[in-house]
C-alpha cells in the first residue's frame, strides 16, 4: 500500500494514546484557518448562491456556535451513512470541503473513532476523484484538487496526507489549465458554476500562500491571473455575474483575488465597476485600463460593454448547442437575461433545430463593439445575428437575417425575456417602446415594421408574458431581415424618435427588401444610417450613399455626411 493509500489513524509507531492526545490538541496547533487567510468569516460561502442548498445548510450547520457534541455527532453519522451512495456532484464536493474545514475544531468533540472515520472517508474520496476521468469541472477542482489540498495544510503530520497533497498541485494546475481558453475565460456552458470555481481556485492559492509554496504550475498561475480579468469582464455592475440571479456580489471573494494577482489595470477596473469600491485594495491608477469587451470562439462567449463605468451598457452573449443566451444590463439594472434563440417557420412548418452557432466576424475598437454568427436551417436556409454596441453613441443594433433559401414563406419570432421589475411603456400612435425601471433606461425601435400605427404592417412588437416578442412573416421572400435598435443613452433615448425604411437602388433599379434593405434612425439631433445586403452583394445607393459593401452602420454627421461605425465589405 502507497503512503497515499494508508488509512487515517493511530500511525503503528505512535501509541492510540499518544494519538488521541494529538486529536484533543489538533485545533490549537494547526495552522492558520483559510478563513484567516482570506480575511473573511466564511471563504466557503463564496458564490453560495450557485451552490446546492445541502451544503448550504451543512455549512450553516457546522459553523453554528455553541452546538452541542451529540448534534455534531448524529449530523456526522447521518452525512457519512449516505455518503457512499451520492454522486460526486458539485453540491456534495462543497459538503465534503465542509467537513474538512471543520476537522481541526471537530477534534475537540468527536471521539478518535468517528473522526478517524471522517478522515478515512474524505481522502478516499479525494483519491477516487483524482482518477476519475468522467468529473465535470467543478467537482474536479473540489474534490481531486482543493479537497486534499486542503486535508495536506490543515492536517500536516496525518499519514497519507501529503503525497495526496503534493497530487492535488497537479490536480488544480490542470484544472485551471483545461477549463480556460488559454486567456483566462471559460466556456459559456460552465458559467452557470464559474464563481464557485474561481473561489475554488482562489482558496487554493491562500493556501499556497499561507504555506509559502508554489501550488500553481508557472503555466495555471497565468491563467488564474488572466481569470481575474475575465472575472471583471463577466461581471455587472451589481457585482454578480452575467446570466446569475442579480445581487449575488461576493466583495471578500473580489478583495481576496485582486490582493494576491490583481494588477494595477485590474484594480482601478474593480473599483470603477464593482459596489463599494473603497473596500477593494488601492493601487496606483494606470494611464489605461484593458479594453472592457472580449470575445473567445473556444468559449462559444462575446461581452461588450462601452466603458468600465458601473452605468455603462453591457451585452453578454453566449451560445452553444444550438442556443442563444443574451444579457442587456444598463444603469445597474437588467433590461433582459436569458435564452434570446430565435422561433423560425418556413412554409408554416417550425424549425425544430438549429446546427451550431459559429462566428462570423468579431469587430472591437475604440467605436463599437461587433458580433455576428451563424447558423444552418433546413432546405438551404441560414441565420445571421448581429450585435453592435457603440460606445460613444451608446445605441445596440440587435438583429437576425434569414438567408439563402429558396422563395418561401418566413416566419420569425424573437422573444427577448425582459426583466419582469420594468416598465414596457409603448408608443399609442407609433410601434417604438421606452423601458424604464427605478429610471428611464431605453427606447427600442423595431426597424423591419412601420413606424406608424395606422399604417399596416407585417407583423408585432409588443411585451407578452412569454417576452417582449418581435414577430412579423414574409410570403415567398428569399430573404428577411429583423432588427431592432435600442437607444440606451442616459437622456437622449427620452427625445422624439423616428424611422424610415429607406429605398435601395441599383442600376437605377428599386431592390425589393429581400435582396437589401437600408434605415435612417433618428433620435433627437443624432441620426443613423444602418444598410443590410440580404442577396449577393452589389454596387447599390441608399440615401444618397454608393455601397458595395454587405453591412454598414453609421452616424449623419451635421453636414449629412455618413461617418461608419462599421463597414462590412
Amino acid at each position: 500500500m502507497s503512503t497515499a493509500d494508508a488509512e487515517v489513524g493511530a500511525p503503528s509507531h505512535v501509541s492510540q494514546a499518544a494519538f488521541d492526545s494529538w486529536l484533543r490538541n489538533l485545533s490549537d496547533t494547526t495552522p492558520l484557518s483559510v478563513a484567516a487567510l482570506a480575511e473573511c468569516d466564511a471563504p466557503l460561502m463564496w458564490a453560495a448562491n450557485s451552490a446546492d442548498g445541502s451544503f448550504v445548510q451543512l455549512a450553516k450547520e457546522l459553523g453554528e456556535a455553541g452546538i452541542e457534541q451529540s448534534s455534531i455527532a448524529e449530523l456526522l453519522e447521518r452525512w457519512l451513512s449516505t455518503s457512499n451512495e451520492r454522486t460526486p456532484a458539485s453540491g456534495y464536493a462543497l459538503e465534503c470541503l465542509a467537513w474538512a474545514h471543520a476537522l481541526p475544531e471537530l477534534a475537540k468533540w468527536l471521539a478518535t473513532a468517528p473522526w478517524s472515520q471522517l478522515c478515512d472517508e474524505l481522502t478516499t474520496i479525494a483519491r477516487q476523484a483524482a482518477r476519475s476521468q468522467l468529473l465535470e469541472p467543478l467537482p474536479y477542482q473540489l474534490l481531486a484538487a482543493e479537497l486534499p489540498l486542503t486535508l495536506g495544510y490543515l492536517l500536516p503530520d496525518l499519514p497519507g496526507v501529503e503525497a495526496l497533497s503534493n497530487a492535488a498541485s497537479e490536480a488544480v494546475s490542470r484544472s485551471l489549465c483545461e477549463f480556460h481558453d488559454g486567456e483566462g475565460l471559460p466556456k459559456s456552458a460552465h458559467l452557470g458554476e464559474y464563481r464557485l470555481l474561481l473561489a475554488s481556485w482562489t482558496r487554493c492559492a491562500l493556501i499556497a500562500a499561507g504555506e509559502s509554496r508554489r501550488v500553481f504550475a508557472a503555466d495555471a498561475e497565468t491563467q488564474y491571473e488572466w481569470a481575474v480579468t475575465q472575472t471583471l469582464r463577466l461581471t455587472r455592475a451589481d457585482g454578480g455575474q452575467v446570466f446569475s440571479p442579480p445581487g449575488e456580489y461576493d466583495a471578500s471573494l473580489f478583495r481576496a483575488i485582486l490582493r494576491l494577482v490583481g494588477d494595477a489595470k485590474d484594480i482601478a477596473a474593480a473599483r470603477a465597476l464593482l459596489p463599494k469600491p473603497k473596500s477593494l485594495p488601492a493601487a496606483a491608477k494606470p494611464s489605461k485600463l484593458r479594453t472592457p469587451a472580449i470575445y473567445s470562439e473556444w468559449s462559444d462567449l462575446a461581452v461588450m460593454r462601452t466603458d468600465w463605468k458601473r452605468d455603462a451598457p453591457q451585452l453578454a452573449v453566449g451560445f452553444h448547442g444550438g442556443r442563444v443566451r443574451s444579457e442587456l444590463s444598463s444603469r445597474r439594472e437588467i433590461l433582459w437575461s436569458g435564452d434570446t434563440t430565435p422561433e423560425i417557420e418556413i412554409n408554416g412548418k417550425k424549425v425544430s433545430k438549429i446546427d451550431e452557432w459559429e462566428e462570423v466576424c468579431w469587430f472591437s475598437d475604440a467605436d463599437v463593439d461587433y458580433l455576428e454568427l451563424e447558423a444552418d436551417l433546413p432546405r438551404g436556409w441560414r441565420i445571421q445575428r448581429q450585435w453592435l454596441l457603440s460606445r460613444k453613441d451608446r445605441i445596440l443594433l440587435h438583429a437576425d437575417a434569414l438567408l439563402g433559401g429558396g422563395a418561401d414563406e418566413i416566419g420569425y419570432t424573437l422573444r427577448l425575456p425582459l426583466n419582469e421589475d420594468l416598465r414596457f411603456r409603448p408608443g399609442e400612435e407609433t410601434r417604438e417602446a421606452h423601458v424604464s425601471g427605478r429610471r428611464p433606461l431605453a427606447a427600442v425601435m423595431p426597424l423591419a415594421l412601420p413606424e406608424w400605427r395606422v399604417e399596416a404592417s407585417h407583423g408585432e412588437f409588443q411585451n407578452t408574458e412569454a417576452g417582449l416578442t418581435y414577430r412579423f412573416h414574409e410570403k415567398q421572400a428569399k430573404a428577411l431581415y429583423a432588427p431592432l435598435v435600442w437607444d440606451l443613452h442616459p437622456t437622449r433615448h427620452v427625445k422624439e424618435l423616428t424611422w424610415r425604411r429607406l429605398t435601395v437602388a441599383e442600376q437605377l433599379a428599386i431592390q425589393p427588401r429581400d435582396v437589401a434593405v437600408g434605415y435612417r434612425v433618428q433620435v433627437g439631433k443624432t441620426q443613423w444610417l444602418i444598410y443590410r445586403s440580404l442577396a449577393e452583394v452589389g454596387n447599390r445607393t441608399v440615401l444618397g450613399q454608393n455601397t458595395t459593401s454587405e453591412f454598414i452602420c453609421g452616424r449623419f454627421s451635421r453636414r449629412g455626411q455618413v461617418t461608419p461605425l462599421i463597414d462590412i465589405e
